[in-house]
């Protein structure tokens, strides 16, 4: 499930089973994996790689080229850099 308003590149590949929230921006060349949560007013950079069963909370940054490993919880308006 993309929200209708988010924007998400042509080239971002998102699992069937993941979900991503209103106003959530997703890079070019970004994976998103299976059961993955994405909440509103995110930015995930180009190039990123998110595992399965992530929760990011509402308002996250997460830069270019980030990993996120399997089943981590990333809490709301956490900033990496």
């Amino acid at each position: 499930m993309i929200d209708k308003f988010s924007v998400v590149a042509e080239s971002a590949h998102i699992n069937f089973s993941a979900k991503v929230w209103a106003f959530t921006v997703i890079g070019e060349d970004v994976y998103v994996g299976s059961d993955t949560v994405i909440g509103s007013h995110c930015y995930i950079g180009a190039g990123t790689t998110i595992g399965k069963g992530v929760h990011i909370q509402t308002g996250v940054f997460l830069p270019n080229n980030s990993t996120i490993e399997d089943y981590a919880f990333i809490g709301p308006n956490v900033t990496f850099t």
